[in-house]
């Protein structure tokens, strides 16, 4: 009998959290074996297909400077992360062991770190929502974003005046685009984040102060993920672009 299925979904989500950001080193090709040997440790019949992707997300060292064998590898592996995360929603969902993380009141460092990793296991796009987001959130939380992720920011009209300056700032300096839209004040109260349009999360206080005043929690949201997000981009679609 391999590990726990509890093991298992703590070690994988630990693993997705902290993926290597270049696809080309060795930390990379280490981290996908490491991901590939995990779910073999629990079943090596869920695992042996992770264990045959293995060379086609680590084992073309010319990759790097061919554009075909580039995209293939790249693809490979955006095949391989999203098999092992659909591995761990599994796991979560058969053993009731969602992503929770309870923070105390000035636990400021933990609950950035929290935020963090759940940033650099996105790898297509990240949609935070919540009505307080201010140009600190910015310098705190984008440069932990992996590059040629979209970043999508839907909070309250009264940030949009000091937001927007921010936001053109920094990406003039940095050369990238991060969306903002508006809504209403008060039809907006949740804070959640998005991530890869499939996993959502509800935070307990607003990003830019999480921990900070007041003990707070991360929470994965699972049983009605699908329906949260649907809602989320259908209020994204009709939220004021600005000019």
């Amino acid at each position: 009998m391999g590990i726990p299925a509890e093991q298992c979904a703590a070690l994988l989500r630990d693993a997705l959290s902290n993926r290597p950001t270049d696809p080309w080193s060795d930390s990379a090709a280490a981290w996908f074996s490491d991901v590939a040997g995990i779910i073999i440790a629990h079943d090596a019949g869920i695992g042996l297909p992770f264990q045959l992707l293995i060379p086609r997300v680590t084992g073309i060292s010319s990759a790097a400077t061919s554009p075909t064998l580039s995209t293939m590898v790249l693809n490979a592996q955006s095949e391989f992360v999203a098999r092992a995360r659909s591995i761990l929603t599994l796991l979560q969902l058969t053993t009731n062991t969602y992503t929770t993380r309870s923070l105390g009141q000035g636990a400021v460092y933990d609950y950035f770190e929290e935020v963090r990793r759940l940033l650099t296991g996105a790898q297509q796009d990240l949609l935070f929502i919540d009505p307080y987001i201010d140009p600190s959130f910015i310098a705190r939380y984008v440069p932990q974003i992996a590059s040629g992720v979209s970043i999508r920011l839907l909070t309250a009209e009264p940030r949009a005046a000091q937001l927007i300056p921010a936001l053109a700032l920094y990406e003039q300096q940095h050369q990238i685009t991060i969306q903002a839209r508006f809504v209403p004040e008060k039809s907006l109260h949740d804070r959640h984040l998005v991530v890869d349009h499939r996993d959502v999360y509800q935070s307990g206080a607003s990003f830019k102060d999480g921990g900070r005043n007041a003990p707070t929690s991360i929470n994965q949201i699972v049983d009605v993920a699908t329906d949260m997000i649907r809602a989320h981009e259908d209020k994204w679609a009709n939220a004021r672009v600005p000019n």
